[in-house]
């Protein structure tokens, strides 16, 4: 009534149509749907919207009342204000909205399942995860799609009964922060951090769970990384403390083995020698290399042209004991070809050595990828200023996260058997080179590595053999290092070339020798007890200015700079293990520096 500004006086004697309608009755009973209603003398209720019949929403019930004959003699009909319901409604509405907005908008995958474990709803993020739609999901009453689809951190298949939602259930309590791998059925694998948790009715009864789901795959590969980075730091303390006894060592190897290929008079024996002495130099680069590498940077260096099919057929002989005789003793047979298209005389700018050992390291990889045989087939193609080498091999092949982490440092697929460094070191490799590594791969179709860099272009003037250095005039030199074979095999190179060579054991005996004599240039390891070289070298510089002083070390010469410092007393650098080109080239470098 006060909706409608009647009261219970003025409303008797007034037709119901009157009471809605007011004056337009007639026209207004015949649109209106409670007056149809009420016409038909049916039982019914009607809800109607704000505007059809009035401002606000109404909610009418219309009941006919029936005599004992059951005939229509009256009707009761009940009207009620339905805005503040509506408003509730509208209310609840926007919460709805406001929440489904805020799950579907999550950071985390959030997953609602029955008692069951069957899954009621999946936001669009936990969809994207685990690469079903939400209909597949609740489609899934057997639990049949992540049966061998999870792993755990040690590799071992997870069993669907022993998943968080299903031991949250189980056990009605919450399980937290589970870490398993997922392997879905794009091939794509994830590391996925999943907390579950029972809800209960009033009654204490399981209704359901919730499972909150996080990807954590680069989380993980960044912790992976922190811990490989600490590997790297302990292998660059290692290897500083290992390089320069080794690279001693290799000194004498590479020394005595030049000055014996230059007495050499058998061609045999001579093959067999530069055989040992590129061994002896590929190992002194490696160690170089494993140092560079734990320091996460490379040092700056001279390129020379390279043929290089030659390489790439040294590393096939470098491997041929692997493909054939060993996998023939265990009954498994490679078919490995070479097909090279460019000219024999093609060269690239590099180091035989590193490029020699991403072919031996690809090779190697592509055989590992064939365990029971198969083929591998080597191709060199001309790209306009660039050649291509590609090694296609027929095994299993790499899923698409395999390809992309392959040349990660220590990502590795051949578990406790490999370190990971292989390709990663080839491919800084390459990229020092100024080329580039591209991978073809399927599952089940092999793979293609492809190797391409830049050609050489050599001037015509260098075309040819390449005349001998002019001899360089005879000079005074003092060698000094602890090590009797370094000392030697340097003192007999430098003496070959013609020169007056004197040694000394150590640094004092080296200061003792150049208060009595004039050197013109003086060799100093920088390495040794009591008196090391920086400290004779600056001695050496403070009585005679005008003598030249080389920095002998197999640290590098990185580390020997940092060592010296601001300290203006040394003129060149050699590092160990050195050959004859080194020492000839750091001479004349020395003749020619100012007084």
């Amino acid at each position: 009534y006060t909706k409608m500004g009647l009261s219970p006086e003025t409303s008797i004697g007034r037709t119901v149509a009157e009471l809605l309608h007011g004056e337009s009755a007639r026209n207004g009973a015949e649109s209106c749907p409670i007056c149809q209603l009420r016409a038909r003398g049916e039982h019914g209720v009607i809800e109607l919207p704000a505007g059809v019949i009035s401002d606000y929403p109404i909610y009418a019930s219309v009941d006919p009342i029936l005599n004992n004959a059951g005939e229509r003699v009256g009707v009761v009909e009940v009207l009620r204000d339905l805005s503040e319901l509506y408003s509730a409604r509208e209310e609840a509405e926007r919460e709805r909205i406001s929440l489904t907005t805020t799950i579907e908008q999550m950071a985390e995958g959030l997953i609602v399942c029955d008692p069951a474990a069957t899954v009621v709803h999946a936001n669009q993020h936990a969809q994207e995860l685990f690469g079903y739609t939400l209909e597949e999901m609740q489609q899934d009453r057997n639990s049949s799609l992540p049966e061998s689809r999870f792993s755990d951190l040690d590799e071992n298949i997870v069993a669907v009964r022993d998943l968080p939602v299903q031991r949250a259930l189980r056990e009605r309590r919450t399980v937290e922060n589970v870490r398993l791998w997922l392997n879905r059925r794009d091939q794509q694998r994830l590391l996925l951090s999943v907390t579950a948790s029972p809800f209960f009715n009033d009654n204490g009864v399981v209704t359901g769970a919730v499972a909150l789901v996080r990807d954590v795959t680069e989380q993980q590969r960044e912790h992976d990384r922190l811990q490989q980075a600490d590997k790297l730091r302990a292998l660059g303390q290692l290897a500083s403390g290992v390089a320069h006894n080794f690279n001693n060592a290799l000194a004498a190897v590479i020394g005595y083995t030049q000055l014996a290929i230059r007495k050499s008079k058998d061609d045999e024996v001579e093959k067999y020698l530069k055989v040992i002495e590129q061994s002896a130099q590929d190992a002194a680069r490696m160690v170089e290399r494993i140092h560079n590498f734990s320091r996460g940077r490379s040092r700056v260096e001279d390129f020379a042209p390279v043929i290089l099919v030659g390489v790439v057929r040294d590393a096939v002989d470098i491997t041929r004991p692997r493909w054939r005789h060993d996998a023939e003793a265990q009954g498994i047979k490679y078919d490995v070809a070479v097909t090279w298209e460019p000219s024999n005389n093609l060269k690239v700018s590099g180091r035989p050595s590193e490029l020699r050992e991403v072919f031996v390291n690809i090779i190697f990889n592509a055989l590992d990828a064939m365990p029971l045989g198969g083929r591998l087939d080597i191709r060199g193609s001309e790209d306009g200023p660039f050649v291509n080498v590609s090694f296609t091999d027929t095994g299993a092949g790499m899923t698409e996260e395999t390809r992309r982490r392959v040349f990660e440092p220590f990502f590795t697929t051949k578990g406790a058997s490999g370190m990971g460094m292989g390709l990663s070191e080839s491919y800084r490799i390459i990229e020092r080179h100024g080329g580039r590594i591209d991978i073809d791969t399927r599952i089940n179709q092999g793979a293609t590595f492809t190797i391409v860099l830049p050609i050489e272009e050599v001037p015509s003037n260098q075309e040819g053999e390449q005349q001998a250095p002019p001899p360089l005039a005879r000079l005074k030199i003092l060698v000094i290092d602890d090590e009797a074979l370094v000392r030697g095999v340097l003192a007999e190179t430098l003496i070959e070339e013609g020169h007056d060579v004197t040694q000394a054991a150590s640094g004092e005996e080296a200061l003792g020798l150049s208060n009595e004599t004039s050197f013109d240039v003086v060799f100093t390891d920088l390495a040794m007890p009591r008196t090391d070289g920086i400290a004779v070298a600056a001695s050496v510089k403070e009585l005679r200015p005008a003598t030249r002083v080389v920095l002998m070390s197999g640290y590098g010469e990185d580390k020997a700079y940092e060592r010296i410092g601001e300290l203006n007393c040394v003129d060149g650098f050699i590092s160990k293990p050195f050959n004859f080109v080194e020492v000839r080239r750091v001479l004349g470098l020395m003749i020619g520096l100012p007084e």
